[in-house]
């Protein structure tokens, strides 16, 4: 997915929602290796009625000067 549709649908996921929307990061790993960078993000999702844990994991490159996101997967726990 391309970043301005991502931003978007996070946009209208807040919107959408009956209670305000709080993402904590419980923990950070990262690996960097040259110009590569992996990061996992284990986070926690307050939905005002209930809260679900999950992980973000980032790929990121360093190019033009500038560490850019290159692929993102999040899963939420079950």
């Amino acid at each position: 997915m391309e970043k301005a549709p991502f931003l978007e649908s996070q946009r209208q996921a807040h919107a959408s929602s009956p209670h305000p929307l709080k993402e904590v990061p419980l923990s950070t790993e990262v690996t960097i290796k040259g110009n590569l960078a992996h990061v996992n993000v284990y986070w926690e999702l307050d939905r005002g009625t209930d809260r679900v844990r999950g992980h973000d994991f980032f790929t990121l490159v360093f190019a033009e000067g500038r560490w850019q996101i290159i692929a993102l997967v999040f899963n939420q726990e079950s």
